[in-house]
């Protein structure tokens, strides 16, 4: 049943609908400007509405059609999930933000499937829609994980799912491959000064950057240390003893020091062997 009147101040038009045993009232028009003669256009299931409203521009005609959607929702990541989405991050908790859309016949919430899945979808019933902002959740295994979110109006519709992607990265990077670098024969650096160039392993895809220290290991006597004007006068075959026994005595001290260096001192040592 449908009709307009002035009660609240303007000529509106209203419609009721007859729940169970009484009538539930809502009102069709929503400007505040005289809204008369409504008329139902039946289509198929769907019900619209017209009708004749005026302004101070003059009359017009104005329609109300079905709600047959709703937008998706945002899903906002919390910055200690490290932002966007397929970001890497070594943590398992997950925190999520909600932000459900605006709609004319209201929101009644959502629901959400978390899952490594990808062809998993959330379950459509209302008796799962949820209503908090913030979503915890939970990665238990390495690698991607996708949160999707489908959005309930008033109106019964479902949204598409809205969805955000997060990798659970636990594996640490491989150790770098340090480039070639100037020796003289025994395997001593040909200065004190110069540049140590590494490349990050092939498989390693993500790196964002390096942290590097230089520690001293070990003293070297004078003998062995040679300058372009003073050449030192040990044979190169006791140079060449002397470094590779100086790196097995020192290897327990260089891998509590630095990891990469294991592979610096392994690769030094098969330099050291062919020669």
């Amino acid at each position: 049943m449908f009709w307009f009147d002035n009660s609240s101040g303007y000529e509106q038009v209203y419609l009721a609908e007859k729940q169970k045993v009484s009538w539930e009232e809502s009102r069709l028009s929503r400007q505040k400007i005289d809204s008369t003669f409504p008329s139902p256009l039946i289509n198929g299931d769907d019900l619209s509405f017209v009708w004749q409203s005026r302004n101070a521009s003059g009359p017009r005609v104005m329609a109300l059609e079905p709600d047959m959607e709703v937008d998706l929702a945002v899903i906002v990541p919390e910055r200690k999930n490290t932002g966007a989405s397929a970001a890497r991050s070594k943590n398992r908790k997950v925190s999520c933000r909600i932000k459900l859309p605006y709609d004319v016949s209201g929101i009644q919430g959502y629901v959400y499937s978390w899952s490594q899945d990808e062809e998993e979808s959330p379950l459509l019933e209302k008796n799962n829609v949820r209503n908090e902002n913030v979503l915890q959740l939970y990665a238990e295994n390495e690698g991607i994980w996708r949160l999707n979110v489908c959005v309930l109006d008033n109106a019964g519709n479902w949204s598409k799912a809205a969805s955000y992607e997060y990798y659970l990265d636990l594996t640490p990077p491989r150790p770098v491959v340090f480039e070639p670098y100037e020796s003289d024969g025994a395997g001593f650096l040909s200065s004190n000064y110069g540049t140590v160039r590494w490349k990050p392993d092939m498989q390693d895809d993500d790196i964002r950057g390096y942290s590097y220290s230089l520690v001293k290991i070990a003293e070297i006597p004078a003998k062995f240390c040679s300058t372009p004007k003073n050449k030192t006068k040990v044979p190169e075959d006791e140079l060449k003893k002397y470094v590779e026994n100086l790196l097995d005595a020192n290897e327990k001290s260089i891998r509590k020091n630095s990891g990469p260096a294991i592979r610096k001192v392994q690769q030094q040592k098969k330099q050291i062997n062919k020669k």
